[in-house]
């Protein structure tokens, strides 16, 4: 009796164990990229699979936001394919990004695009389970400008209305 008690308290904790595990990667699955719409009017979310960790994630959309979809026509790469142009931490809930001072180099200087390279990071980051806001520097120095249209000292919050 008590070996078969046992076997079925064993039984019931694995099935709940993976239950559980199955119910967590499903709410990760949620995460979204965006890109932009080839008229630069909107983003485009797309869906995007987590990797092991909050940071991890994080990461990896910045490194496919960089590479950009080229082979998708309808979206458009705003940033320019330089290597480790953008990094990207995470303190507590929220996601520090670093750009570098030479994307501004290579990136139409407007308001609207401006606001759309921003919100492409910001709503993307944000769609990570655990990250709430996102704070930007620029050269590893909070400053007020980037292209010269927002505010870069601010915390930023998703947009989805863009």
């Amino acid at each position: 009796m008590k070996k078969s008690f046992s076997i079925l308290l064993l039984c019931l904790l694995t099935g709940f164990f993976i239950f559980a595990n199955g119910q967590a990667q499903t709410d990760m699955e949620e995460c979204r990229i965006y890109f932009v719409d080839r008229r630069l009017h909107r983003l485009i979310p797309l869906p995007f699979s987590p990797l092991r960790t909050p940071e991890k994630t994080a990461k990896g959309m910045v490194s496919v936001i960089i590479k950009g979809k080229d082979n998708n026509p309808e979206v458009l790469r705003l940033f320019p394919n330089i290597k480790d142009s953008i990094s990207v931490k995470i303190s507590s809930n929220t996601a520090c990004v670093n750009l570098s001072g030479e994307l501004s180099k290579h990136i139409n200087k407007n308001a609207e695009t401006e606001r759309l390279c921003i919100y492409q990071i910001v709503n993307s980051l944000t769609s990570v389970e655990g990250i709430d806001y996102v704070r930007f520097t620029i050269d590893n120095e909070i400053k007020k400008d980037f292209l010269g249209f927002l505010d870069m000292r601010e915390i930023f919050t998703a947009d989805y209305y863009m």
